[in-house]
């Protein structure tokens, strides 16, 4: 069972709301479609979601052509399964690091 596979030109998923009654795949094949999943929960664990998320992007590589411009949107409010997200979407966390020394 692979949660997450690359296939070129798609992102296979694992479905991870129909578990563990059924094993079922999405086939995602728009950026967009890879954040709902993400959103909806059918990705979860953050390693599954860092991956599908660079996945994600790279289907919106994938859309741009030559004359074209596609401006990918970071949503501020990506369910976030770890502190350091909020700082790849520009918020500022609302508490700080202990200091290492």
């Amino acid at each position: 069972m692979k949660p997450v596979e690359w296939l070129g030109d798609r992102l296979k998923i694992l479905d991870q709301t129909e578990l563990p009654l059924a094993e079922k795949y999405l086939q995602l094949t728009d950026y967009r479609d890879v954040i709902s999943a993400i959103k909806e929960l059918r990705v979860r664990g953050a390693p599954a979601i860092g991956i599908s998320a660079a996945y994600g992007i790279c289907l919106g590589a994938l859309s741009i052509r030559e004359t074209a411009t596609l401006t990918l949107p970071l949503p501020g409010r990506l369910r976030s399964t770890c502190f350091m997200p909020s700082l790849s979407c520009g918020r500022r966390p609302n508490r700080r690091l202990p200091s290492a020394g």
